[in-house]
């Protein structure tokens, strides 16, 4: 009896102090969690907002970059149907490039479109504003719906001789963000354009 009694003061000893730790733990991360989280939130965004600049950025430029790089290409490839698709597919963009003429050489363009040089659907690029706005640097047009591919995309265009070059990246196609970026369970990113649209 007298065992079995010390038996169960040891395990009353042991497991009543393991016990209170665990529920400390719990109580401790439950009240202080929330505090920490009202504490550190300017904190915490600060640092995601950071990093997705910076992601942001680092895209930006890269695309950039291969709009540069393929506007040192002669004419007459930027008018070659696979060049142009094979460019897009190594981007995951559309690539195309306008003439002045207003004939455009696109790499989702069917044959016979790309043979015309035109859509079959009336489309002008000359009208378009990163048409209009390309010049001998390459340059960022606002987020905006192509109706030729019917979906939204942002453009990066430079002039050339002749006409405009430019890369068109869906917005379904963008990878700006950080994968291990980890946001409160209902935190959202947004891309809002100059003109504040989402």
């Amino acid at each position: 009896m007298i065992f079995r009694s010390l038996k169960a003061k040891i395990f009353i000893l042991t497991f009543t102090p393991l016990l209170l730790f665990f529920l400390a733990i719990i109580i401790n991360t439950h009240v202080f969690q929330k505090q920490q989280t009202v504490e550190d939130t300017y904190s915490f965004f600060r640092s995601v907002i950071g990093n997705y600049t910076s992601s942001v950025e680092k895209w930006q430029s890269g695309r950039a970059n291969m709009v540069q790089n393929i506007a040192r290409i002669s004419k007459a490839e930027l008018s070659s149907r696979n060049f142009l698709q094979a460019t897009s597919d190594a981007y995951k963009a559309d690539v195309y490039f306008a003439q002045d003429d207003g004939k455009i050489y696109a790499s989702d363009q069917s044959e016979e479109e790309f043979a015309k040089g035109v859509y079959d659907d009336p489309y002008d690029p000359r009208d378009s504003s990163w048409y209009k706005n390309a010049n001998d640097k390459v340059f960022m047009d606002d987020l905006y719906f192509e109706e030729t591919v019917n979906d939204w995309v942002v453009s990066w265009v430079i002039r050339k001789e002749d006409g405009v070059l430019g890369l068109d990246v869906r917005i379904g196609d963008m990878d700006l963000a950080d994968k291990n970026l980890k946001l409160p369970s209902s935190g959202k990113l947004l891309l809002v354009d100059s003109h504040d649209n989402v």
